[in-house]
């Protein structure tokens, strides 16, 4: 029984670090069921150029149980040292995305897919329209001064 197979919860990289690497079967883990992502491992292992073939195919047959796609990985990936690498698919788009999300009026869900469909121009003109309305209401609008009022004495003994 190895070291893993003791611990009270095993993480994904320690999951990903058996299909890879060690080739540790975990399936017999007691938690296996409860601890093992399948939807994180199958990112991760679209990460890698030469794991993404077994991730599109585990992606396609999802409905599978959990033992089952653990066991394709595990039986099909090379042992091989890999460094799998997340992105989190966050961009510094957050400019483009207000204006984007402005321009159509739409969630920001549907602006991210916008995103990615629009080309850089497209997204550019967008940006445009939105600076020119920016501008053309900073320019016209003064701010308003409070109004000053008389000095009113007010009554006593009321």
């Amino acid at each position: 029984m190895s070291k893993l197979m003791d611990k009270d919860t095993i993480g994904l990289f320690d999951f990903l670090k058996s299909i890879s690497e060690t080739k540790e079967d975990l399936a017999e883990y007691q938690y296996f069921e409860k601890d093992y992502p399948p939807f994180m491992i199958n990112r991760f292992l679209a990460a890698a150029q030469d794991t993404l073939f077994f991730s599109n195919i585990m992606s396609q047959l999802s409905h599978l149980p959990k033992k089952l796609q653990y066991a394709f990985y595990l039986s099909g990936i090379d042992k091989k040292k890999r460094y799998f690498q997340y992105s989190s698919g966050k961009k510094d788009t957050s400019k483009e995305l207000k204006a984007v999300l402005k321009y159509y009026n739409c969630s920001q869900t549907d602006g991210l897919e916008f995103l990615e469909i629009l080309t850089s121009d497209q997204v550019k003109d967008i940006m445009k329209i939105f600076e020119k309305r920016i501008t053309k209401t900073t320019k016209t609008t003064k701010p308003v001064k409070p109004k000053k009022t008389k000095n009113v004495k007010k009554a006593k003994g009321v």
